[in-house]
């Protein structure tokens, strides 16, 4: 294991040599977890690190933190760890749902995937597994130039509250996330759309 995570990071360092000191921990930290998580089923053997990306995530911030990391540091390389077992989006929809959710991590979790990638498989990878992970960095890439930032709330919170005649609290939050991932994929784009989603996203998610 200590031989593919210095693997990873050189495959890292060899993309980005100026990889940010963030990108690096990463690297180094993100199968942290596997340990903890190593499971061998009984009849075949298997070996599997199921949820390691969760347990590496805790385990690098409290290591980080010992080290007395910036808390803002901390935070960016517990979520890469994370974040690094997601799968690639097979869609462009996929893909800018991918970049709506994860936007503040990259290119930098793209990064670390791709050193995490070459270091476990490399040459041994099949060519038709490498083009359809190309493509799915390729789907993010393009989906990220497309919409760099977050486009600007269609509604604010007061707004919500008013629409759905309802008080401040975790609802009006969870209505304003689901309507930004909305727009964020292009399904609403106006004012009038959006309280026409905010309307029928509350039927769907009724409280009663």
């Amino acid at each position: 294991m200590f031989g593919h995570i210095l693997e990873a990071l050189h495959q890292l360092l060899a993309r980005r040599p100026d990889a940010p000191l963030t990108l690096r921990w990463a690297a180094l930290l993100h199968d942290v977890g596997k340990a903890r998580t190593r499971a061998v089923d009984p009849v075949t053997g298997r070996v599997s690190f199921h949820g390691h990306e969760r347990v590496g995530a805790e385990l690098s911030a409290e290591i980080l933190t010992r080290l007395k990391l910036l808390g803002d540091d901390v935070r960016r390389v517990s979520a890469l760890v994370g974040a690094h077992m997601l799968p690639l989006p097979a869609t462009e929809r996929e893909a800018r749902r991918f970049v709506h959710r994860r936007r503040e991590l990259l290119p930098d979790l793209l990064s670390l995937m791709l050193a995490d990638r070459e270091a476990a498989r490399g040459p041994s990878s099949s060519e038709a597994s490498r083009r359809a992970y190309a493509r799915g960095f390729e789907r993010v890439l393009a989906a990220l130039e497309e919409q760099p930032s977050a486009p600007p709330p269609l509604l604010g919170g007061q707004e919500i509250m008013a629409l759905l005649a309802i008080p401040p609290g975790p609802r009006v939050g969870m209505a304003a996330r689901a309507l930004a991932e909305a727009a964020a994929l292009g399904e609403v784009t106006t004012p009038d759309g959006a309280r026409a989603f905010v309307r029928a996203w509350a039927d769907g998610n009724s409280t009663s």
